[in-house]
């Protein structure tokens, strides 16, 4: 019985530890959470635990986040909406600082919040009243001229009550 009941805590533990929770710019009330694991799963679990109100989610690294659907995914939606900027990026020089990569850059963050990846996430936030209202990045780059990196950011808001229209607020602890 011991047995079972340290096997279910550290499950437990695995989950939360899959996502951090930092304090937003030193405000009690607010935090962000920090992916750890890459796993959308532990999501519900991390927020079911928390009182306060989420401000944002660090994704990490683009590259490390189920690299082949989300890659082609991108892919996919550059080539549709923007193939001509696409084609130019990838038969250049692939650092962060070419202009053009440089301008693929919204593209790729339109790309990323239209992904299936990004849109599970949104589907876990509404049902804590949340919603994705943006995506921010930091060092995009190609990687091997094929691979999309970025360090990503999603903003996230918390959605209105629906009776007074009014954002919710955290409780006080």
């Amino acid at each position: 019985m011991r047995a079972i009941f340290a096997i279910l805590i550290a499950i437990s533990s695995l989950s939360v530890n899959a996502w951090e929770v930092r304090d937003h710019h030193k405000r009690g009330t607010n935090y962000n959470l920090l992916l750890r694991s890459g796993e959308i799963a532990d999501l519900d679990s991390a927020l079911s635990q928390e009182k306060r109100i989420l401000s944002g989610i660090n994704l990490g690294r683009v590259i490390e986040l189920q690299s082949d659907s989300l890659q082609t995914e991108i892919q996919s939606y550059l080539n549709r909406h923007h193939p001509n900027e696409l084609s130019a990026a990838l038969s250049s020089a692939s650092d962060m600082h070419n202009p053009r990569i440089k301008l693929l850059r919204k593209p790729f963050e339109e790309a990323l919040l239209d992904s299936t990846y990004v849109q599970s996430i949104a589907d876990v936030l509404r049902e804590y009243s949340y919603e994705i209202e943006g995506v921010s990045t930091e060092k995009f780059m190609l990687v091997e001229h094929k691979y999309f990196d970025a360090i990503a950011w999603l903003k996230v808001k918390q959605l209105t009550s629906k009776a007074s229209r009014t954002p919710q607020t955290a409780p006080l602890l």
